[in-house]
């Protein structure tokens, strides 16, 4: 007891030194803190973009060279609906399919007109290479192009010409540029879009294939694109998928209804990578600050206790044993650690909110319970280990220096 009061009573005397001591755990401890919310802030953001980042899967053919010229009749595509094994990871599912069109009844001149299911899906393996945006009219949105009413999205170039929304087109509907015309189609126009392809319209998939079979023609889809319903089911989706679809070979010979699967994933995976790069860097500083604070322990113990061999020798020829001595600097040690981690614990949630009003926002602050063991007994065991190394003398030798 008399030990225990004496360190207390030698903190309370050397305030100032004191402080100086407890603010070592307390600068370590917040630098726990912060890389700990770091930690957490980079796996918050990873699981940000695997939710966030599309992934997109396109069929082709088995050497990976046509997209938009397949023949998928209603087997190819039951694997990715409601009767498929792989439905349960599809989340927008776009089929598309081009035939021509004229609006004059000599067919002069013809036009692709696409049935589409997803104006953000394969239609871009069409005639377009980037993305449209279609200006809707009044009380329509894409959801129209989802199901199987008579409609259809005009280019900007057609309402030069007169067209408005509301218009019904009359179509004279061929299977290509060259062929007679084999129905009529009338489709209401619901919206326009820019771009350079003349006389390009799209229509719902469902209602250019009720055309196709009524007549008899073949109902195919040309192409077939989609996208991952949970990215975390990737790796589990490309499994099964495998059964279904091969890889692209690119010495392969072409055969009927034999397709490849491309999954474009490489931004989901090289975002989530660099982040999981950046979070084992961050995990490996963590036990190296433990490392170093037994180190910085050690150096602060043995500075502290050097000042104080005069009077630690003194206690000495007081009859204070040497394991005595130890437990007044552990015990001195051990208080200013434990004070300086709390008062470091209190102060971590304040810079957290400072950076976050600077824009450098850290998801959480804390320390593990192993962190924090791990930080007093790094820190103390330096203590400690100081104190052995300037107490090893032999009592007459530490008589000698008083004097």
């Amino acid at each position: 007891m008399f030990l225990l009061e004496y360190a207390l009573k030698h903190i309370s005397r050397r305030a100032g030194k004191a402080l100086g001591m407890l603010a070592l755990p307390a600068i370590l401890t917040l630098f726990l803190c912060c890389l700990n919310g770091l930690v957490d802030m980079l796996n918050d953001r990873s699981e940000h973009l695997t939710d966030s980042l599309t992934v997109t899967a396109v069929l082709s053919d088995i050497t990976g060279s046509n997209q938009s010229n397949l023949w998928l009749d209603e087997l190819d595509i039951a694997h990715l609906t409601d009767e498929g094994h792989l439905q349960g990871y599809v989340g927008e599912l776009s089929v598309a399919r081009e035939v021509y069109y004229s609006l004059d009844k000599e067919g002069s001149s013809r036009y692709p007109l696409v049935g589409v299911s997803d104006l953000k899906g394969s239609y871009s393996n069409f005639l377009l290479s980037t993305e449209v945006e279609v200006s809707f009219a009044e009380g329509w949105n894409k959801s129209a192009l989802q199901g199987d009413a008579q409609v259809c999205v005009i280019p900007e170039g057609l309402l030069l010409q007169g067209y408005s929304p509301g218009d019904v087109l009359e179509l004279r509907v061929s299977d290509s540029e060259w062929e007679a015309p084999f129905a009529t189609l009338s489709l209401t126009v619901i919206g326009s879009f820019r771009h350079n392809v003349d006389g390009l319209l799209f229509c719902p998939w469902q209602t250019l294939k009720t055309l196709l079979n009524t007549h008899e023609r073949p109902s195919h889809a040309q192409a077939l694109s989609f996208t991952l319903k949970d990215n975390r089911t990737l790796d589990e989706f490309r499994e099964k998928a495998a059964m279904c679809y091969k890889e692209i070979d690119y010495m392969a010979a072409r055969q009927a209804h034999e397709y490849a699967l491309t999954v474009h994933d490489e931004s989901l995976r090289d975002s989530v990578a660099s982040m999981e790069r950046s979070i084992r860097t961050v995990q490996i500083i963590i036990p190296v600050v433990l490392a170093l604070s037994a180190l910085i322990g050690f150096l602060a113990g043995l500075l502290q206790v050097y000042n104080r061999r005069r009077e630690l020798h003194l206690l000495r020829l007081q009859g204070v044993t040497r394991r005595d001595l130890i437990f007044i600097i552990a015990s001195e040690a051990l208080m200013l650690t434990f004070v300086g981690l709390l008062t470091g614990l209190i102060i971590s949630p304040l810079i957290a909110s400072i950076l976050s009003l600077s824009g450098n926002e850290i998801a959480s602050v804390g320390l593990s319970i192993r962190d924090g063991i791990t930080l007093l007994l790094g820190v103390n065991a330096g203590y400690i280990l100081a104190t052995l190394l300037l107490t090893r003398k032999p009592l007459l030798q530490s008589v000698k220096e008083v004097a």
